[in-house]
């Protein structure tokens, strides 16, 4: 059993930073899991994914205003200044380096807008094949995990503030909880 929880840890997180009022994306959206979370305060909700079944799957919920086909950096870098929230739930696993996505995220929302995120947890030395200081490192299971400072160099570097960074259980794999964070951007 997965014990996926990351759409309702990034609800939790938001909650506790006030909600999320206005333009919502959720990048990556896949079947439509954090819709239900994002739907109640969202004054328009849009899901990109590049997935056209997951796409049916998120339509069939009837949460989303807008779905996309699309790469989310390429749907990002048609977005300027259209969002109030963005929310990647087990997205980051697909993305080795964030430079780019941090900077298209940024340049998507609107000022004092919020980018909500998980990633997997990269340990202090790496782990394997990744060298003492690395940044990401692609993991057995195919996903990436991601240093918690390389997170935060990118944030800043594409112009966000830090507001949280949590430590969390996103799951269980093999009967093992999978360590990850759950990140709260300002842009």
């Amino acid at each position: 059993m997965l014990g996926y929880r990351t759409p309702a840890l990034l609800d939790a997180l938001l909650r506790r930073h006030g909600g999320m009022p206005g333009s919502v994306a959720d990048l990556g959206c896949g079947t439509g899991l954090c819709a239900p979370f994002l739907r109640p305060a969202a004054t328009r909700l849009a899901g990109v994914d590049l997935s056209p079944k997951m796409l049916d799957r998120a339509r069939a919920t009837g949460l989303y205003d807008e779905l996309a086909c699309a790469d989310i950096g390429d749907w990002l870098a048609s977005q300027q200044d259209a969002h109030d929230l963005l929310v990647a739930a087990d997205v980051l696993v697909y993305i080795g380096a964030l430079e780019t996505l941090f900077a298209r995220a940024r340049a998507a929302l609107r000022p004092g807008g919020r980018l909500a995120f998980s990633c997997e947890a990269l340990e202090d030395g790496g782990g394997a094949g990744a060298g003492a200081d690395a940044d990401y490192a692609i993991r057995a299971s195919n996903r990436y995990a991601h240093a918690l400072g390389y997170v935060e160099r990118c944030a800043a570097d594409a112009g966000f503030t830090l507001v949280e960074a949590e430590r969390a259980a996103l799951r269980r794999e093999h009967g093992a909880d999978v360590a990850g964070w759950l990140v709260l951007l300002r842009a």
